[in-house]
């Protein structure tokens, strides 16, 4: 089983998160419905970084939230795809 963060929109300013869950050939999709700043989001290690200088207050906080897990998952929508 693998668990990767991607973001769906890499090219745009902002993209939503989403886990990608591989599992025996399959993989799950799942949107966090958290929007970030794709220029704040580290692809190697998977999360969004702060900065003073580069980003707002607000800004930093958001992407705390987003890094420890605080999105609500009772709106989460799960697609399935089959391999083959």
């Amino acid at each position: 089983m693998t668990i990767n963060f991607n973001l769906k929109t890499p090219a745009k300013e902002h993209s939503l998160v989403f886990v990608i869950i591989r599992i025996d050939g399959r993989t799950l999709r799942v949107s966090t419905q958290q929007n970030v700043l794709t220029a704040s989001f580290d692809k190697k290690k998977q999360r969004c970084f702060t900065s003073k200088e580069k980003f707002s207050p607000r800004d930093n906080r958001h992407n705390e939230d987003v890094n420890k897990g605080h999105y609500p998952f009772h709106r989460v929508w799960l697609s399935l795809w089959y391999s083959g």
